[in-house]
């Protein structure tokens, strides 16, 4: 019975909650991204503009084929979360985006790299354990299809094209995002 609440969304989940306020602006009394620019609707959809020079978003294609990330992420859930969680605090001394621009071809997004990479220090065991054993209960299929969906995705924001935001909008950036950096 909830008619508007405020969305916030960080990375991928940024770019949600954008779409949310466009699409369904009755629904959002404000919304907010975490790293994530609000950019309208781009010319191409993502695999597209990227199809001839992935770069770092190479590991969006090699997500394309159903089952193939799922059997490498689900082989070891725990490893792989340990392998996503990291931060730009020296500790944890570990870049994985090193090699996300060849993930076709090493085999796999965490194909070599070691099998017993440290938790990373930004989350606890305990924080970790609850990640592991909700995707040791879903898998990742359904984060997965996110990248699987981008033609449809791009074709729904078709009907926003040129359109605003009009209820109360924050970005917050982080200094250290080795992606969407502040710039």
């Amino acid at each position: 019975d909830i008619e508007q609440a405020i969305f916030i969304g960080h990375d991928w989940g940024g770019a949600v909650v954008w779409n949310m306020a466009l699409h369904f602006p009755e629904r959002v009394r404000a919304v907010a991204g975490v790293n994530t620019p609000f950019r309208g609707q781009p010319p191409l959809p993502m695999l597209e503009a990227l199809d001839s020079n992935p770069g770092m978003f190479d590991y969006q294609f090699y997500f394309q084929d159903p089952g193939v990330a799922e059997a490498e992420l689900e082989a070891d859930v725990e490893r792989s979360f340990r392998l996503i969680f990291r931060s730009s605090d020296p500790a944890d001394a570990f870049d994985v985006l090193a090699g996300f621009d060849t993930v076709r071809e090493r085999g796999g997004v965490f194909a070599g790299y070691p099998p017993d990479a440290p938790r990373s220090v930004m989350l606890s065991q305990e924080e970790l354990d609850v990640f592991v054993e909700t995707f040791k209960r879903t898998g990742f299929r359904g984060g997965l299809n996110w990248y699987r969906n981008s033609r449809a995705s791009w074709d729904w924001g078709e009907a926003t094209k040129g359109h605003t935001i009009d209820c109360p909008a924050l970005m917050v950036t982080a200094e250290n995002d080795p992606v969407l950096t502040p710039a």
